[in-house]
């Protein structure tokens, strides 16, 4: 996937009303201006941040989380002195990360940035994930196959929740299990059942045998912790002419789930349309999108 498709999706949280709450932007605002100040150039921050506004018609929050950005203009604004400021910032990174300076130590301090800040961003939202509360419904929408892998390990792989019961749809039967958990696994496919319509026999979605497998996992959880589910590739339901089925799946689950457990749905985000993901988004407290990865919040 190309990042410029990517960022396009970052783009349209933030036009659907979804702010960055992981404060990844918080954490890159406050190094540029300990960085601007040391590099003689304090006075300039907010200059510069107003600038940043301006030029891209985005706010503080949402155009700091993309460093090619900030990249950009402060080459054009400094020049070749920029790479001085990289060092600077680059330093003012570190210290707040806990990442080994030795790992990040390429010699090319804008390549070095990049990766710091895609570690810290990383960081915060698998943390975020690990730790998601009962209750919760939220949304991977992924780029990257690796942002899925670690994003949905993390969910379902945290000792904390070693005894409790979790169940991942899947589509591929030989890539859902993993070592270092236990899991129950449903496939998509057993959830299709026979239909007759106008004389022809069909295949449908069934809701109330998904209801059914799941209650049942959630009826063997005997601690106060929630039941974890995860749809690995929900783009399987659109795929397969589900949409319908999909939207009344979502919207049966909320942004807040009743039962206590959560729920966590992961589409590849070039696979769903614009349209798609406005209906989708709507079902979602919480969005996770990679390329960097972020954690956006519904304000509405």
């Amino acid at each position: 996937m190309s990042s410029n498709f990517q960022s396009s999706i970052h783009f349209l949280l933030n036009k659907l009303g979804y702010k960055e709450i992981s404060h990844t932007s918080t954490i890159v605002r406050d190094a540029l201006r300990r960085s601007f100040a040391k590099f003689g150039e304090g006075h300039v921050a907010n200059l510069f941040f107003d600038h940043m506004s301006e030029i891209y018609g985005l706010r503080e929050d949402q155009y700091l989380v993309r460093f090619e950005l900030v990249e950009k203009s402060l080459s054009s604004l400094f020049g070749s002195s920029v790479n001085i400021l990289f060092a600077i910032l680059k330093e003012e990174l570190l210290a707040v990360s806990d990442v080994k300076s030795d790992d990040y130590d390429t010699g090319d301090a804008v390549s070095d940035l990049h990766r710091i800040l895609y570690h810290i961003a990383e960081d915060k939202v698998l943390r975020f994930v690990e730790e998601l509360p009962s209750h919760e419904h939220i949304t991977l929408l992924y780029g990257d196959k690796s942002s899925k892998d670690k994003v949905i390990n993390a969910y379902l792989g945290s000792e904390h929740y070693h005894d409790v019961p979790k169940a991942i749809l899947y589509a591929n039967s030989t890539r859902f299990r993993q070592p270092n958990y236990r899991v129950d696994g449903i496939a998509y496919s057993e959830l299709e059942v026979e239909s007759k319509e106008e004389k022809r026999q069909q295949r449908k979605f069934s809701l109330e045998k998904l209801a059914i497998k799941i209650n049942e996992i959630h009826g063997r959880n005997k601690t106060q912790l929630p039941t974890r589910i995860v749809g690995e590739g929900d783009n399987w339901f659109i795929d397969n002419g589900y949409l319908n089925e999909l939207l009344d799946l979502e919207k049966a689950l909320g942004r807040k789930v009743k039962d206590r457990m959560c729920y966590l749905c992961v589409y590849d985000s070039s696979r769903i349309t614009e349209e798609q993901l406005e209906s989708l988004a709507s079902c979602h407290g919480f969005i996770v999108a990679d390329n960097p990865m972020v954690i956006y919040q519904s304000s509405n």
